[in-house]
């Protein structure tokens, strides 16, 4: 089913989704980053999505207040969803504007205690951006 309800075949991804359902009234609702804003397909806001027919169709609601570009900031799956009696509650990494770029010393940048090839990888301050939703 689809989640999203921005334009067909617009060249945007929408990944990283999570589910939650209200145990209460059965809704669902799906969060996910969203990069319908940015025609380069890179900088990513944070979307709900909620159904109230079961997953049939979704309405969809700007979460995050602005995109950015998350590749210094760890986006990865660190996005969660709860719903209860109508409240929801959506938790996710966001960064934090600076003035100067920031960079991963040679020696961080490893893992399993291999040193990783390009060790000097872009990084910004990242915060935990946490919202809430009531329906």
């Amino acid at each position: 089913m689809r989640v999203n309800d921005d334009p067909l075949s617009n060249g945007r991804d929408q990944l990283m989704h999570w589910l939650a359902v209200d145990p209460t009234d059965g809704a669902a609702y799906v969060v996910y980053w969203d990069r319908r804003d940015d025609p380069a397909n890179v900088s990513a806001a944070v979307t709900l999505a909620r159904s109230t027919d079961g997953g049939q169709t979704f309405e969809n609601y700007a979460w995050s207040d602005r995109t950015y570009d998350p590749r210094g900031t760890c986006l990865g799956d660190y996005i969660g969803i709860a719903a209860l009696g109508g409240l929801v509650y959506g938790a996710w990494p966001e960064d934090v504007p600076t003035e100067e770029p920031q960079v991963v010393p040679p020696a961080l940048a490893q893992w399993n205690d291999k040193p990783l090839d390009n060790a000097a990888w872009p990084s910004r301050p990242t915060a935990i951006r946490v919202a809430s939703a009531i329906f």
